[in-house]
């Protein structure tokens, strides 16, 4: 029974919160808010991505569109958090896959389930197979054992046990795949993966690949750590406890679910990509594409609310989760107006419901998967703007191109409201001129 009961903790004084490191691995995390070291990582990534992309003999072309972007462009996937919902995100990624235009990103960031599937999207269509195996057909037994109510009643710190979740992710992410996103950290590509410190009350945000590539002979075990307290939901699931030093001195942190600070993440919201763009894209580069994958619903679809408690309880987390979602859909389009990003968005249909009798059930998730799948393998609708937002819309100042047709299938040459091209109104943005037979407009 004193297995399951709260362990005794060292936690780190308030104020030494901002000048912890974990022990062994400086340099591999940031706060959200304005994340130094990662924007330290992303620089240097982008700078030495760009190096091997002019190294390259081939020319690869940059004519399609609709969320098939060429080789050259400048990807980047956010996948979100949403619980079985994963199985959709993972279906697009197949389906995307089969259309033969899915194309290599250099930025992945995940949180919660996202996090799950980030490093099988960061490391390419090879491994849609694990990723089939890891969303669309585990069981709840796969990922939680629920505790005793003896247990919890003498101080556990959650009411399930996450042992399962974490021998899942140690078997799917083994050391194979550790060192391959060591092998692609180097190439300056970048994975990144969010927490919440539950101490701080603060968004942590984790360079894998400099995990990974550390060197260091624990790196697989953090590496794998992180993932699961990514996805550890608190109270559901216990929190993880990473060593820390600060002043000298060693203490502990208590890390939980990505989720609980925001569902969506790109890099942190104070800092700005334009000088980044502006300093490492050469001439002739395309703007940077930014996929969102959201793993559920942004309006979570009408239901008959039963009015006993855990019935009012659930409805009201997944409410709660799904509007959060929601704003950080929205403020990821906000960060893409200002730092020139081409916005493109997929998330769940509201017309498109599974019927489960387990928290993961594979049948439902097969469904979700394979519902993300054809709508990928047909060429993806990418919506080019949140819901409610025309991309054309003239209180936009920043915008870069507008709404495609209904068909989702865009214009040859994308316009702003200024009537600039998306190419010209991008170097201003950035304050660049990248095409050297492009004249930006004053």
């Amino acid at each position: 029974m004193v297995s399951g009961c709260a362990r005794p903790r060292r936690p780190v004084p308030v104020e030494l919160i901002p000048k912890t490191e974990l022990s062994g691995f400086p340099g591999v995390r940031g706060w959200w808010e304005k994340p130094e070291a990662i924007e330290a990582s992303l620089r240097t990534g982008l700078q030495e991505w760009q190096r091997q992309q002019a190294a390259r003999t081939d020319a690869p072309s940059n004519d399609n569109d609709n969320g098939n972007a060429a080789d050259d462009t400048c990807n980047i996937l956010c996948l979100s958090g949403g619980g079985p919902g994963g199985a959709f995100g993972a279906g697009i990624l197949s389906g995307w896959t089969e259309s033969g235009k899915r194309p290599q990103f250099w930025l992945v960031t995940g949180i919660s389930t996202g996090s799950m599937i980030a490093p099988f999207a960061f490391l390419g269509p090879e491994y849609d197979d694990v990723l089939h195996r890891l969303c669309a057909s585990v069981r709840t037994r796969d990922i939680y054992r629920r505790r005793p109510l003896t247990l919890v009643a003498f101080g556990a710190s959650s009411l399930a046990d996450s042992t399962p979740l974490a021998q899942l992710i140690k078997e799917s992410v083994n050391d194979a795949v550790v060192a391959a996103v060591a092998r692609e950290h180097a190439k300056g590509r970048r994975l990144l993966i969010g927490t919440t410190n539950l101490d701080a009350g603060r968004l942590v945000v984790w360079d894998m690949g400099a995990i990974a590539a550390s060197g260091r002979p624990d790196a697989p075990a953090l590496f794998r750590k992180v993932l699961l307290a990514s996805s550890s939901i608190p109270i559901a699931f216990p929190p993880q406890f990473f060593e820390v030093r600060a002043d000298g001195r060693n203490f502990d942190e208590l890390h939980v679910d990505g989720g609980v600070h925001s569902e969506i993440f790109l890099y942190g919201v104070a800092m700005d990509a334009r000088p980044l763009w502006r300093e490492t894209l050469p001439p002739g580069a395309p703007r940077p594409r930014l996929y969102i994958i959201r793993n559920g619903y942004l309006h979570t679809p009408a239901a008959a609310t039963r009015t006993d408690i855990l019935s009012i309880a659930e409805r009201t987390v997944v409410s709660v989760l799904d509007a959060k979602a929601t704003g950080d859909v929205y403020r990821l389009h906000a960060l893409a107006l200002r730092d020139g990003l081409d916005f493109h968005l997929a998330y769940l249909p509201e017309d498109f419901t599974v019927d489960k009798k387990e928290s993961f059930d594979p049948h439902a998730s097969l469904l979700l998967f394979q519902k993300g799948q054809s709508l990928a393998r047909e060429g993806y609708p990418w919506l080019k703007a949140p819901p409610g937002l025309n991309p054309s819309d003239p209180y936009q100042p920043l915008l870069l191109g507008p709404l495609s047709p209904p068909e989702h299938t865009a214009p040859p040459r994308l316009m702003s409201s200024r009537g600039e091209s998306e190419q010209e109104t991008f170097e201003k943005v950035i304050g660049k001129q990248l095409s050297p037979d492009v004249t930006p407009t004053p």
